[in-house]
């Protein structure tokens, strides 16, 4: 979830996890709750070990789940969410219609077949925004692949993203977007307004709170 900070984990792990080493605020949809933070387990793909925060915290995902069945259809319950201290790590491609998420090489990537790029940057939460300005939505929009609130102004939510091919390369701060054969040369990959691409130069460092998403919560430190 490009819209969570920081990875999250079923409560029902709690006795797997040891003792907690602080507590968090999350904010979600179903308000603002505190939750324990623990550190953080070794989460595997397959035999590759993820790259994840020192800690995680520990929520019950039960109401998150069922949320996410209405929307869905699905009958699993959540283990837990992989935030943005995680997916920065990586580059991802998001394939709606093929419902699958792949793992890239984002030094190995065939740019010139992943449409139209746009220059990613963070604010200060950890998740990214677009640095720039797409049709219809306008300038710098957070990208939050939990958010399926479409009166949301300024979030590029499921509903967008989900015509089409979404490739997140967070290692090269770079986002491409490639209708699905259902939307050729529609929306924001022909009318964007064109954003240099920097070779890296960005900073990925934080994101903007998607209080309406599924799952999403925004985790905070307590000070």
């Amino acid at each position: 979830d490009t819209g969570a900070p920081v990875t999250m984990l079923d409560l029902s792990f709690g006795s797997e996890l040891g003792q907690p080493t602080g507590s968090n605020r999350v904010i979600s949809i179903f308000g603002t709750n505190y939750t324990l933070r623990f550190r953080s387990p070794s989460l595997y793909l397959g035999d590759t070990r993820l790259q994840t925060a020192p800690w995680v915290v520990a929520w019950d995902l039960e109401r998150v789940s069922a949320a996410l069945s209405q929307f869905n259809g699905s009958s699993h319950r959540l283990a837990g969410v992989l935030g943005m201290d995680c997916l920065q790590h990586y580059c991802l491609q998001l394939d709606f219609e093929g419902w699958a998420v792949r793992f890239l090489d984002s030094n190995r990537l065939h740019s010139e077949e992943l449409g139209a790029a746009y220059r990613l940057s963070t604010d200060r939460q950890g998740c990214p925004i677009v640095d720039g300005e797409i049709a219809n939505v306008g300038g710098f929009p957070a990208i939050d692949t939990g958010c399926i609130d479409k009166s949301k102004t300024k979030i590029v939510g499921l509903d967008f993203l989900s015509r089409y091919v979404v490739t997140l390369n967070f290692p090269k701060h770079i986002m491409y977007l490639k209708p699905t054969p259902a939307q050729p040369n529609k929306g924001a990959a022909a009318n964007r307004r064109p954003v240099g691409l920097a070779d890296g130069s960005d900073n990925l460092s934080a994101i903007v709170a998607a209080d309406r998403a599924i799952p999403a919560a925004v985790a905070e430190l307590d000070r």
